[in-house]
């Protein structure tokens, strides 16, 4: 599971046991499941901030660059190693907070599983 946070505090959200009970209460039990299966991968990107604002605005295609930038930015910490390519649409889940109560910061959460 990949927790993708601005620059600089995606650590702090993934540590963040208020965090994750609330992405739990927003998407469901299928987070349960994910959190059983696999550890947390905290990433941290600098657009995540703007790929917020734009799905404020309602911009088409903002998930795709979601879920570009997660891939990117978990590469980038796990040195290419995960998630393994190709990445296609059916391997991910992606939901969206646009903050959380210990940070007060937007982060995207990306499931990537085979």
């Amino acid at each position: 599971m990949i927790v993708l946070a601005p620059e600089g505090e995606a650590v702090a959200v993934a540590a963040s046991k208020v965090a994750v009970g609330t992405i739990e209460a927003t998407a469901g039990t299928w987070i349960n499941k994910v959190l059983k299966q696999g550890p947390l991968h905290p990433c941290e990107h600098g657009r995540t901030r703007s790929l917020f604002r734009a799905a404020a605005r309602g911009a088409s295609g903002v998930l795709g660059d979601v879920v570009q930038v997660g891939i990117e930015a978990c590469h980038g910490r796990t040195g290419g190693a995960f998630p393994p390519e190709p990445v296609k649409n059916h391997d991910y889940k992606v939901r969206a907070m646009e903050s959380n109560d210990e940070t007060g910061s937007p982060f995207f959460v990306i499931v990537v599983y085979r």
